[in-house]
């Protein structure tokens, strides 16, 4: 049986690949989407968990990354948006 720990990271996962899936055409910096997602999942998944969240799904090539002016922005892939 998962530890809560585990069902917290899932669900941090989740929630992000939701929201990004959501946007699927905007890329954002992972202070937006921490925001959002805080807010319309009703949690507070910090910055270190929702970082985690984005590291996997880039891993999982279901959010593809890019830099502007210094900042590292989100998108979500066609594969994230499937899944």
């Amino acid at each position: 049986m998962p530890s809560e720990s585990q069902l917290r990271c899932e669900e941090c996962r989740h929630a992000v690949r939701g929201y990004l899936a959501e946007r699927a055409a905007c890329a954002f910096p992972m202070a937006t989407i921490r925001k959002r997602v805080n807010q319309l999942a009703s949690e507070d998944f910090s910055e270190d968990e929702i970082a985690a969240a984005l590291a996997f799904l880039s891993g999982e090539a279901q959010v593809s990354t890019a830099t502007a002016d210094g900042t590292l922005y989100f998108q979500a892939t066609s594969k994230g948006v499937q899944s």
